[in-house]
């Protein structure tokens, strides 16, 4: 047995079925299945620890479906009276079944090359919304972070928003908010790098946390007291990772 697999076993041990978990569940409330709430699968990986002999490889991809569903909201841990660490399971179960889901790789492997998920330039992850701001906002490329450069605030935009042109309204008014208040802020441009947790949902979690050393480099030469971001993944990971106060 790996190192991971016994971790998992003794964390699995600490569950005691009691399905506290179950109604709070967003998935089992949408399906009302519940191989898709926390204790069914934790009973799956229960029964296949016991009797490994009696699961095969479809049993398994059927299982990855249902760890997949699961939205990593953390509702779960929450309410957990034995403390259970259900998403940290999850997310290691989703890093043994990630190879079945090729799509999904392919999200790991555009940030690997690209540092964003959608494979493409990085160097014109701010330069592809900008362009399209110039009226409203001409001096727009003097906010652009270059080596030296520092601000008080940092906007991290995001994969998401930074190469979606539908979002381009979003980014206008967050940049009118904040040139209304005098907020001496600045874009990271080519030093944005995904914030890793599209990564980390998918259990690629040394890769991600490449992408926030990278990251944190960057903000700690711009000696920022703030940072905002428009995206609830990046905030999630702002904030966890980074140890940013909210």
């Amino acid at each position: 047995m790996t190192p991971q697999a016994e971790e998992i076993s003794e964390l699995l041990k600490k569950c005691v079925q009691c399905g506290s978990c179950i109604l709070i569940c967003p998935i089992y409330r949408a399906t009302k299945e519940e191989q898709f709430s926390p204790r069914g699968k934790l009973y799956y990986l229960k029964l296949k620890d016991a009797f490994p002999e009696k699961f095969d490889a479809e049993l398994d991809k059927e299982y990855a479906k249902t760890i997949f569903t699961c939205t990593m909201c953390g509702r779960c841990v929450e309410i957990c009276s034995s403390e259970t660490q259900l998403t940290e399971i999850f997310k290691e179960e989703r890093k043994e079944s990630v190879e079945q889901f090729p799509k999904l790789l392919t999200i790991a492997e555009n940030v690997e090359e690209e540092k964003n998920v959608y494979g493409l330039d990085n160097e014109m992850r701010t330069e592809s919304w900008t362009m399209e701001l110039y009226d409203d906002f001409p001096d727009i490329d003097d906010r652009i972070y270059e080596e030296g450069k520092t601000a008080e605030t940092i906007f991290f935009v995001g994969c998401l928003m930074s190469y979606r042109s539908r979002h381009t309204n979003v980014l206008r008014a967050i940049l009118k908010v904040l040139e209304y208040l005098g907020e001496d802020y600045i874009l990271l441009g080519g030093e944005e790098f995904c914030c890793g947790h599209p990564l980390d949902l998918i259990g690629k979690t040394n890769e991600a946390n490449k992408l926030r050393e990278h990251n944190t480099s960057i903000f700690t030469k711009i000696g920022a007291k703030t940072i905002i971001t428009d995206c609830p993944g990046c905030l999630e990971a702002l904030l966890e990772h980074h140890h940013i106060d909210p």
